[in-house]
């Protein structure tokens, strides 16, 4: 667990440093940038360590990861520069009950009706936190907030990245399926961003560069997890960033979310570190019936 833990954390200081970044920098650069410095972060680690396994870019694991992290990432960045990091943490809290869903959904793993209670319970919290972020972003229907609405849609992208990750990844060395994923979601975004990939400022690239060693950390520690404990064990470990990201937010930020996102935030506290327990789990399934 201690993988995914140091995953967390590089995570959370990655948002932070996307989020310091010129709100005049558009998304899609962001995310290309965040990619093309990964792919330079990991060039000397992977002549040094790639096996010859590894040479093969063109496996569909690197594909399919790519498509979801790539609009996942985009989902992430566009939350961090329109919302509070609070409530970007919140709603990406969230995947792990995206990550239950998808891995019945695709009889990756088998799913009881506690689990299904969970994802229940978490999306209610879901749409806690979405009443509650009306008046901070830029793009706002009558009852809740579109770019938080693009937030959940990442959440839900990454969720179901790490049940194909599971599912495919076997025989893929961590840095393989991190350095792949980095050269792919560059050759994807390069085209979105176009021009404004060379108006990037020297401090925001510097800013970006931090972020995507850190990212690049997250997503070798991640897959690092993923290969010794199931999926939604690692997902249900995610509770770490919602304390985390308030805190962050809190204190790089000044910032402090309203009440529904807060009550939103202690909802899916609850169902994450309290309900996602195998213990718990099981004691819900023998009072509901398998």
């Amino acid at each position: 667990m201690h993988f995914i833990y140091s995953a967390m954390l590089a995570s959370a200081f990655m948002d932070v440093a996307i989020k310091m970044v010129s709100p005049d920098v558009p998304t899609w650069t962001l995310v290309t940038w965040r990619w093309a410095i990964a792919v330079l972060f990991l060039c000397p680690v992977v002549v040094w360590r790639f096996r010859p396994g590894d040479w093969r870019p063109f496996d569909k694991v690197h594909l399919c990861r790519s498509l979801l992290n790539g609009f996942g990432v985009f989902c992430l960045f566009h939350a961090l520069q329109n919302l509070p990091l609070a409530v970007v943490s919140t709603v990406f809290f969230a995947e792990p009950v995206f990550t239950t869903l998808f891995a019945g959904v695709l009889k990756q793993e088998r799913v009881t009706r506690a689990d299904w209670l969970v994802s229940v319970l978490g999306f209610l919290g879901v749409a806690t936190v979405l009443l509650g972020t009306r008046q901070h972003g830029a793009l706002a229907w009558a009852w809740f907030d579109v770019d938080a609405g693009i937030a959940v849609l990442g959440a839900a992208s990454f969720g179901l990245a790490t049940v194909i990750t599971r599912r495919l990844a076997h025989g893929h060395s961590p840095l393989a399926l991190a350095f792949w994923l980095a050269v792919c979601s560059t050759l994807i975004g390069a085209p979105m961003a176009g021009r404004e990939l060379l108006q990037v400022s020297a401090p925001d690239l510097l800013l970006l560069a931090t972020a995507a060693v850190l990212g690049s950390a997250f997503g070798l520690l991640w897959v690092a997890g993923l290969k010794r404990i199931p999926a939604s064990t690692a997902a249900s470990a995610r509770y770490v960033t919602l304390p985390l990201g308030h805190l962050l937010g809190y204190l790089f930020f000044d910032e402090t979310p309203s009440p529904s996102a807060a009550l939103g935030g202690v909802m899916l506290l609850v169902v994450i570190s309290g309900l996602m327990r195998p213990d718990v789990r099981r004691r819900i399934d023998a009072a509901l019936g398998r």
